[in-house]
């Protein structure tokens, strides 16, 4: 699939002008929860690292700045993939797999030790009439349980899953990694005069009982 660059911005990380990347104008776009969420994340040396919900490879792009073994993402659509992948050869990153997959029937040969999403939020009252803004903004496919069950799998033990996500939704993901031996490690509470307030968490899955 050939990219589009016409529609596509030419934009650099906020906290380094050296990562460029395109962005589409009709696809998600960086924002200030990507932001947020890149400068939360920490990646141990010589981690293999997903990128849940890739879109252009923002997230993918933060991982890089760590000493990381591979970074992998993946997106249910391809437009998005061919975006990523663009972005990051363009960055000079050449040990990546991209996956244009449902990330329910992702699977891969090894756990990961890092897993990184910025996943969607809002309901179905607010849906998008683009299929790719919908995906990446409406929860009615990625819901949160599905998202940590699927998590739990793709996670080594003791390994750290990183989200982005609004504070009122704190006590449901609580409840829900309370049921699949997970437990809350660091989190970080934001608040932003244009939205909601924000909370930065990793997460970690555990062999023994949730830490409280």
């Amino acid at each position: 699939m050939s990219i589009d660059l016409e529609n596509c911005t030419y934009d650099y990380l906020p906290n380094d002008k050296n990562i460029h990347l395109y962005q589409h104008k009709k696809m998600f776009r960086m924002n200030s929860d990507t932001v947020l969420l890149g400068n939360f994340i920490q990646i141990p040396n010589d981690s293999i690292v997903l990128d849940i919900g890739t879109n252009n490879g923002v997230l993918l792009l933060y991982a890089s700045h760590f000493h990381y073994q591979k970074l992998v993402g993946v997106d249910i659509c391809q437009e998005a993939i061919t975006l990523a992948q663009y972005n990051l050869e363009m960055n000079h990153i050449s040990n990546y797999e991209l996956f244009a997959q449902d990330i329910f029937d992702f699977s891969y040969d090894t756990l990961f030790d890092v897993i990184i999403c910025n996943p969607p939020y809002f309901s179905h009252s607010t849906q998008s009439n683009n299929s790719s803004l919908m995906n990446a903004k409406h929860n009615l496919h990625l819901t949160l349980q599905n998202l940590f069950q699927k998590v739990k799998q793709l996670l080594k033990p003791q390994g750290s899953f990183f989200l982005i996500h609004r504070l009122s939704s704190l006590n449901e993901i609580k409840t829900i990694i309370n049921q699949l031996d997970l437990y809350i490690y660091n989190q970080k509470i934001v608040e932003n005069s244009k939205t909601k307030p924000t909370i930065l968490l990793e997460i970690k899955h555990s062999f023994v009982a949730n830490v409280k």
